[in-house]
């Protein structure tokens, strides 16, 4: 007959809460993070911190794993996960001690609710059976919820067999969008803190924690190239007096994407980065030679109209000069300028070609067509290649536009 001991009945409900069975040391994700992660929704390997993880779940998957998690020898572990569609994700874990031949099983699922005053929640159960060594076979239930409120996930799982129940609370959130950290507290006033960190778009994970049920700091190591995926940990305990802990895991994902539709992602998301760079930098670099263009343009025609008062000055200065060697007077005559008599003007056809000649000036010319020095600017627009140094160059056909 079949003999149901205290202590064998304890140890199922421990396992199943606190994931120090075979089954969560087979399962290395979250050991690495020294088994903080109540609040973390990742499916089966999750789900033996909390079964509400479960709902979370999209495709099926097996798993393997190899730890020294008990006391004595070495544990084997393998679960199997599967989609039902009318129903949710469902789990079956099995474990062995290879030196002592006790096992564990447990069997869990997920769901998620629509709930109008709690969005994102879920919720899980699993029930466990576990043999030890003494042929003693003892049995317990875990439920576990999950919710988010803003950028925080809470969790919490309630366990019962063999004993008081007791649960477990806890609360995670990325940092950054980058670093995931998460912190649990049970009923016995443990604290189990986790970190984790992803590598190359996480294709790598890298963990550590610290837990004061263990007394111990967990780092552990992730590889996720989909369909395959490998995880490893080890648990170090601060009293030296015990020895450390480490365990694998190996998962293989049916369906879903792989790692090559991930490396294609992030080599398309960063060729659209660079394409967009490029494109805002050819716009950027358009509008600078506009600028230079502009820029160009006024400082050529400031340039001109200088070298225009330059050339002006000059024939001012040579007929004040003049005027000096031939002793006139050069004190300006109190009438103005004689006069112009009013002539009309021959009848032009416009545009007028002129040929450019030795002391032409765009004035001299303004004032033979136009009857006007002040109307130079319009010769000077219409015939800016053929200006040099504000002056007409000689030789050029000087187009007279109409005035």
């Amino acid at each position: 007959m079949t003999r149901l001991s205290t202590r064998s009945a304890v140890a199922c409900a421990a396992f199943i809460l606190t994931g120090v069975s075979a089954f969560a040391s087979t399962i290395s994700r979250f050991p690495g993070m020294a088994s903080a992660g109540v609040s973390e929704p990742d499916g089966p390997s999750a789900a033996l911190l909390n079964p509400a993880s479960l709902a979370v779940t999209e495709e099926s998957e097996f798993s393997v794993g190899l730890a020294n998690g008990r006391s004595k020898g070495i544990d084997l572990g393998a679960s199997y996960t599967g989609i039902f569609r009318k129903f949710a994700p469902a789990s079956a874990f099995l474990s062995k001690n290879l030196s002592t031949g006790e096992f564990d099983f447990s069997a869990a699922f997920g769901r998620k609710e629509t709930l109008n005053f709690l969005p994102g929640f879920s919720w899980g159960a699993r029930a466990g059976v576990s043999a030890a060594d003494d042929g003693a076979i003892a049995g317990g239930l875990t439920a576990g919820a999950h919710f988010p409120v803003d950028a925080w996930r809470f969790g919490a799982a309630l366990a019962s067999g063999g004993g008081r129940p007791s649960a477990r609370l806890g609360g995670s959130t990325y940092l950054l969008d980058e670093y995931l950290l998460a912190a649990d507290i049970d009923t016995d006033s443990k604290i189990y803190l986790g970190f984790e960190t992803g590598v190359y778009g996480n294709l790598g994970r890298a963990r550590a924690g610290f837990n004061t049920r263990d007394e111990a700091v967990s780092v552990g190591l992730g590889a996720y190239l989909w369909p395959y995926a490998v995880d490893v940990y080890y648990s170090v305990p601060l009293n030296i007096a015990t020895s450390g802990r480490f365990g694998f895991s190996f998962v293989y994902r049916f369906g879903g994407y792989n790692f090559s539709q991930v490396l294609l992602e992030r080599n398309t998301e960063k060729t659209m980065y660079l394409e967009k760079r490029i494109r805002d930098a050819k716009s950027e670099l358009s509008t600078l030679n506009k600028k230079l263009v502009e820029t160009e343009d006024a400082y050529r025609k400031a340039r001109d109209f200088v070298d225009i008062l330059d050339s002006e000055a000059s024939e001012l200065i040579k007929q004040k000069l003049k005027m000096m060697k031939g002793g006139v007077d050069e004190k300006p005559a109190a009438a103005p300028a004689p006069q112009r008599q009013a002539v009309a003007a021959p009848k032009r056809t416009w545009p007028v070609r002129h040929r450019a000649q030795a002391g032409d000036s765009l004035r001299s010319l303004a004032q033979q067509y136009y009857g006007d020095s002040n109307k130079w600017q319009k010769i000077y627009d219409a015939n800016r290649n053929k200006i040099e140094r504000g002056l007409p160059k000689i030789g050029e056909d000087i187009i007279i536009t109409a005035p």
